[in-house]
């Protein structure tokens, strides 16, 4: 397949331009929720649970002594370590902050997958309320 002289330019600009992460049209970004999120602290390392596209509000449950989460159709417990006990959520909700540590291959349409294809490494979650 030929592209045209206008698709080539296109992409070009495209690939040469600087990723800026902008919210979707008609939301106006909120410097008080993304100072909240940008303050959040893995409580191991201390280093930063990522920035507010790597957190999300999520639903949760808790059985038998932990939290568990799903993330794009799993099911996750979360880790102990990465409990933030004491942070209030403005939000109102639980919120996950995770990343992916690895990806794997896909499988062929109609195969079925026993196990998520990439690999979640959970940084963050604050409770919807303070545990302590």
């Amino acid at each position: 397949m030929i592209l045209g002289r206008e698709a080539l330019l296109c992409i070009g600009l495209t690939l040469a331009a600087p990723a800026f992460a902008t919210p979707p049209p008609g939301v106006v970004p909120n410097p008080e929720m993304q100072a909240w999120f940008k303050s959040l602290k893995q409580p191991l390392s201390h280093s930063p649970c990522c920035n507010i596209s790597d957190c999300r509000i999520t639903d949760f449950t808790f059985r038998e002594g932990h939290y568990e989460v799903e993330i794009e159709g799993w099911s996750y417990v979360v880790p102990t370590e990465s409990i933030l006990d004491g942070a209030a959520s403005p939000i109102g909700g639980a919120v996950i902050c995770y990343t992916y540590s690895a990806f794997g291959l896909p499988v062929p349409t109609g195969v079925l997958r026993h196990q998520a294809q990439d690999t979640v490494e959970i940084l963050c979650f604050v409770p919807p309320r303070p545990t302590s």
